[in-house]
């Protein structure tokens, strides 16, 4: 489990990059055809949905690498049992969103958008959707592997 987890960190980090780059060059573009008069709308949805995919992906990877943001006003109080259950019931719930909403969400979102095209791009939307779903199994998989971590860790006494 833990090379598939590096496989994916690995995969994730590269894709953002890549994606990144790209970004980085239509949004270039963008300001040097706005200054010279050139109209490219190409340019400009490409860098709306590549921004949507980096989001994404970063967010995925972030929680893979426990650096996304994190509320813990009240685990943060939390020790010995009470702080492994709670640990253990938000991986459960993060699994719980992640399945129902974007697996389940983003794929009947990429059902319904079947035979539109972007408007200036003429790429199926369905494509730009796909990030929903694959970005929720990253979440799934990164929650399901801290949960059977959580679950191998020994239960302390009291609390």
């Amino acid at each position: 489990m833990e090379l598939i987890k590096r496989c994916l960190d690995y995969v994730l980090s590269k894709l953002i990059i890549f994606l990144f780059s790209i970004l980085l060059i239509c949004i270039v573009w963008q300001v040097l055809a706005r200054w010279m008069g050139v109209n490219s709308t190409f340019t400009d949805e490409g860098a709306r949905f590549i921004f949507i995919w980096v989001g994404l992906f970063g967010a995925s990877l972030a929680h893979g690498q426990k650096r996304h943001l994190a509320i813990d006003l009240l685990t943060s109080r939390l020790s010995g049992c009470r702080k492994v259950w709670s640990d253990r019931l938000i991986h459960c719930l993060v699994i719980v969103f992640s399945v129902s909403v974007m697996v389940v969400g983003g794929y009947m979102a990429m059902l319904n958008t079947q035979g539109q095209v972007s408007s200036a791009m003429h790429i199926p939307m369905w494509i730009i959707y796909l990030a929903i779903p694959l970005n929720g199994l990253a979440i799934t998989f990164y929650s399901l592997n801290d949960l059977l971590q959580a679950m191998k860790a020994p239960q302390l006494q009291g609390a």
